[in-house]
């Protein structure tokens, strides 16, 4: 019996399991991730892929791809509920995620930044080490306008 279900695209995608999923992973403590803006980010997102407790649905993984899908595409959100971490799902959604994108998208390069220190999952999947390369990034000014 599978321990876990994977989901594309799900169009039925309930929007208040990820953003619990956000929280209970630590990446929601300032509260910037809201219904509306987490709905928003889904349907620009070129692929996602979500990953399910097959014994009661229960959503418990997840992953996204942003960009133009054909020369920047990058992997980001890839979170796994603490209680089901080192079972092999966090690799799982990203040979998915990975899979699923690339028979869709000819050749697009995917590209990830890993703050987490799992590194050794990615180049194990087939991603390159890019250490050497001078990465730089600007964190936006997070608005207070709860409308968007």
């Amino acid at each position: 019996m599978k321990m876990f279900s994977i989901e594309h695209n799900n169009p039925g995608f309930n929007i208040g399991e990820l953003i619990a999923l956000y929280d209970g992973c630590g990446w929601n403590a300032d509260g910037f991730r809201n219904e509306k803006r987490t709905e928003l980010a889904l349907r620009n997102s070129l692929w996602y892929c979500s990953a399910y407790l097959a014994e009661d649905d229960r959503l418990v993984g997840f992953a996204r791809l942003v960009g133009d899908g054909v020369y920047v595409t990058q992997l980001v959100d890839l979170m796994v509920s603490a209680p089901y971490r080192n079972r092999g799902l966090a690799r799982q959604i990203v040979s998915e995620i990975s899979t699923g994108f690339n028979q869709q998208q000819r050749n697009a390069a995917i590209m990830l930044v890993d703050g987490s220190g799992i590194s050794d999952l990615y180049t194990s999947l087939g991603f390159l080490d890019a250490t050497s390369e001078q990465v730089y990034y600007q964190v936006a000014a997070q608005t207070a306008d709860a409308s968007v």
